[in-house]
Order: structure tokens, then C-alpha cells, then sequence
């Protein structure tokens, strides 16, 4: 898309370089997301690198309205940004769905253990997975899943009921 509007403006003969400032806002919005921050001077600066990229195509190439747009398009995506970041930050804050940083929290099963070593293999969801852990386990247990090393799962025996 950005190729085919590049393209489009050299066409014309008409300068685009106010546009580079748009790209340039758009990217510390990016950033202000992906830290989960609404610093007032950071949400200051996009919103006026977007402001004067549009509004100065606009005037560079005599559009009213590429400049109408332009302002509204800047009050909107500016009042939008608390809205985009409190969703960024409830799917960052989120725990793992995938991977192995998933299986933290959750119960297996020893299939086999090896005393000496205090390694062994669980079975979790169905699957066989290595294990390593701190204190002896045996077959049949259940123990719980509090991380990984490389492919390898961290566990310690699962707590029981008091009853």
C-alpha cells in the first residue's frame, strides 16, 4: 500500500514528503502501545507529526479537503489511542496460551522417574514430556508444572487437599 501511494504522488508531480511524517507518528503510536505507555508528551508528538504530515500535503498540494480529512482524521486517532491501549495492555498482560511458558501452573502425571538423577517423563494432556525436579517423585504421582529449561519441565509434587 505504501509502495502503490509513493508511486501515486511521484506521478502527480506533487511533493510527498509531508507524508513521511504521518509514517513517522504512526510508529511512535506503535511504540507508545507496545510499551503500554500514555506519556502526554509522546501522544503530543504523534498526534502533531500526524497533524502536519496531513494538513501540509494538503496544503502543498491545494487539497481542502486532504486537509479537512487530515485534521479529522488526527482528532480521531487521537482521541482512539487510550482505547487501542488498554486493549494492548489486557492482551499483553494476559498469561500464556501457547508455547512452553503454557504449561506453567498445570498438573501431570510421572510416567517414569529415575531416582538417582531426579529426572523422569510426565505425561501432560496426553503427551510425553522430560522432567527434571528438585525432590524424588514416583510413578503415578501428580506433580505440577512451575517451568521449563530448553524442552525440559520443571516440577514439584502437587499439593493434596487437607482432608
Amino acid at each position: 500500500m505504501l509502495w502503490v501511494g509513493i508511486d501515486g504522488v511521484s506521478q502527480r508531480h506533487e511533493t510527498w514528503a509531508p507524508l513521511t511524517l504521518i509514517a513517522v507518528a504512526v510508529g511512535l503510536w506503535a511504540v507508545l502501545l507496545v510499551r503500554r505507555s500514555a506519556s502526554p508528551t509522546g501522544r503530543l508528538t504523534a498526534a502533531g507529526l500526524y497533524a502536519v504530515g496531513t494538513i501540509g500535503y494538503g496544503a502543498s498540494t491545494g487539497s481542502v479537503g486532504a486537509m479537512a480529512v487530515g485534521s479529522l482524521a488526527t482528532a480521531g486517532l487521537s482521541a482512539t489511542f487510550p482505547v487501542l491501549l488498554r486493549a494492548t495492555r489486557r492482551l499483553l498482560e494476559q498469561p500464556a496460551q501457547v508455547g512452553m511458558e503454557a504449561f506453567e501452573g498445570r498438573k501431570a502425571t510421572v510416567a517414569s522417574w529415575d531416582w538417582e538423577a531426579n529426572r523422569g517423563t510426565v505425561r501432560l494432556d496426553g503427551s510425553l514430556w522430560n522432567a527434571s525436579a528438585d525432590v524424588p517423585v514416583r510413578e503415578g504421582d501428580e506433580v505440577l508444572v512451575v517451568g521449563h529449561e530448553r524442552m525440559e519441565l520443571r516440577i514439584i509434587p502437587a499439593p493434596v487437599a487437607p482432608w
